[in-house]
Parts: structure tokens; C-alpha cells; sequence
């Protein structure tokens, strides 16, 4: 599957759910935990099965933790280099893909 821009932004929105959520359930009521730990679920397979150190930055699109000298900015957002490929793969050097050539 190639990462669009579109698919770029619906994952970190799903992201921005996940941490919000993270948040909510750490300073939630005893009672409520199952609604949260539901949600949570539901948005960590929706990005893939995240798996995540907290000791390390991860990628805004796939999720994967790794060192800081593996990521790039790509739309003010911590991305992998192997997410920035698929999603640049049919846009050569940053440009447009307009029929054949990329302008």
C-alpha cells in the first residue's frame, strides 16, 4: 500500500485519538477503565499494532519507536525514512507527478 499525504494525515490524527486517550485513561476514575482500554484497542490496531518505547521517538505514520537519526520532518511530523519513500515513491525528488516526468 502506498502512504499518501491523506493517508499521512488520517494517521496522525488516529495518533493524536491514541495519545488523547493514553491521557484520559491514566487520570480516569477506577471505574472507567474498560471504556478506555476498548478505544485504545480499537485505534493501536487501526495503526497496526503499535509497538512503542517510551524512551524513544517513534514515526507519525507506522508507529515504529526507533533512534532520533532515523526520522525525518515531513508535514512538521516525525516520519521514517522507509514511510517517506512509500509515500514519495511515485513523486521523484519531491516533485509532481504529472503523466510520465515528475516537474
Amino acid at each position: 500500500m502506498t502512504l499518501t499525504v491523506e493517508r499521512l494525515e488520517q494517521r496522525r490524527a488516529a495518533w493524536k485519538r491514541l495519545n488523547l486517550l493514553e491521557g484520559m485513561q491514566k487520570r480516569a476514575a477506577a471505574g472507567t477503565s474498560d471504556f478506555f482500554d476498548e478505544a485504545i484497542g480499537e485505534l493501536k490496531a487501526e495503526l497496526g499494532g503499535v509497538q512503542n518505547a517510551e524512551d524513544k521517538p517513534c514515526c507519525a505514520v507506522c508507529g515504529n519507536s526507533m533512534e532520533q537519526r532515523f526520522l525525518r520532518r515531513w508535514n512538521e511530523q516525525d516520519v521514517c525514512r522507509l514511510c517517506i519513500s512509500e509515500m514519495t515513491q511515485d513523486y521523484p525528488e519531491g516533485g509532481e507527478h504529472i503523466g510520465n516526468e515528475a516537474r
